[in-house]
């Protein structure tokens, strides 16, 4: 019995690995036949006629942020794909604004950009992997940034809000993203069982400066939520560094009171993931996110990334209004610590 109850184990985690090897990897496809081609416009894109109030609305930074994102994120003068397609920094990182905004049809966006499918998607691709793999970093606690002299700036904040606690510094919480039905095998160690959907999930932290210090994933959908600490909801339980609400039904004044002080700040933490989905919507449309065709974990994590930048150029968000404590600048936040050099080629996606 112990022998089969092993052997199901092992393949249950082989499920599980295949699973996030998928979500972090640009597969290849099969493009539609030519019988499905859409006509492309002669003109191409003219970024120039366009105001900063459209760009905030087609992409969610306006003009001026626009051109400093070219220069912060460093991409090549000239993007070329390994398909061969070329397009200037600024062109590309549009595309791929573009696309994260909305989950528009990449026919929609052959009509902005004036480019094939095949080209939307190599350089959609392209411009994708550059960020992940330059600053994914930066979803892993950047100690270069968050020092001790900035935990300190964060315990503070929490304090001035009315938390008990006097050395709380972020509040981590889960989330679930639903995607197609992935199949192959791998549908059951996708599936959530409390939200009855195929997804993955992510961990996070969020701090008062309004950034998502940390973000953990994708992990499986059937997987459960596990001198400064932070404060998580009672399925945490207690660490040395994480802190979580009385339990109990009949608990004392003082646990209630903590109780309720604490539930009052760390409502927030909620906010960072509405700021995801609601800017970068192209994630939360999960009849498009299809686990053998396309990178759902990269899309999630560059989102993440984006969402952060936007509150460096905006120089707060929700998050950091209530807490009374600015963001970091963009250069501040994109280069406080080395990045990686390694950066490889992009492939392929599906469309629909």
């Amino acid at each position: 019995m112990d022998t089969d109850n092993d052997a199901v184990k092992r393949a249950n985690q082989r499920r599980k690995q295949l699973l996030l090897m998928l979500a972090m990897t640009v597969a290849c496809i099969e493009f539609a036949p030519d019988s499905m081609a859409i006509q492309i416009p002669d003109t191409r894109f003219n970024f120039k006629r366009l105001d900063s109030p459209t760009c905030k609305f087609l992409f969610r930074f306006d003009k001026k942020q626009i051109e400093d994102l070219v220069v912060e994120l460093r991409l090549p003068d000239v993007v070329i794909t390994k398909a061969g397609h070329k397009a200037l920094a600024l062109e590309a990182l549009l595309i791929l604004l573009r696309r994260m905004a909305y989950p528009g049809r990449l026919g929609d966006i052959t009509q902005h950009f004036g480019r094939s499918r095949t080209a939307i998607i190599f350089i959609f691709n392209n411009v994708l992997l550059h960020i992940f793999r330059r600053f994914k970093h930066l979803l892993l606690w950047d100690t270069h940034r968050i020092t001790e002299q900035k935990l300190i700036q964060f315990a503070d904040a929490y304090h001035a809000q009315g938390a008990p606690l006097i050395d709380c510094i972020g509040d981590p919480d889960g989330t679930v993203r639903q995607m197609c039905r992935p199949g192959k095998g791998v549908q059951k160690a996708a599936y959530n069982g409390h939200k009855w959907k195929h997804a993955l999930k992510w961990q996070s932290i969020s701090c008062p400066d309004g950034i998502i210090a940390h973000l953990h994933g994708p992990e499986p959908g059937s997987r459960h939520d596990l001198t400064f600490v932070v404060y998580g909801d009672p399925a945490y339980g207690l660490k040395d560094w994480m802190v979580s609400p009385f339990k109990g039904a009949q608990l004392t004044e003082e646990q209630d009171a903590f109780n309720k002080a604490m539930s009052r700040v760390r409502v927030t933490v909620e906010w960072a993931f509405g700021l995801i989905v609601a800017n970068w919507a192209f994630v939360d449309f999960h009849k498009n996110l299809k686990l053998w065709l396309q990178p759902v974990g990269v899309y999630y994590n560059v989102a993440a990334l984006l969402t952060n930048m936007l509150t460096c150029c905006k120089g707060a968000n929700e998050l950091s209004i209530f807490f009374a404590l600015d963001p970091p600048t963009l250069n501040e936040y994109l280069h406080s610590s080395p990045a990686p050099t390694e950066l490889g080629d992009d492939q392929e996606e599906d469309d629909e």
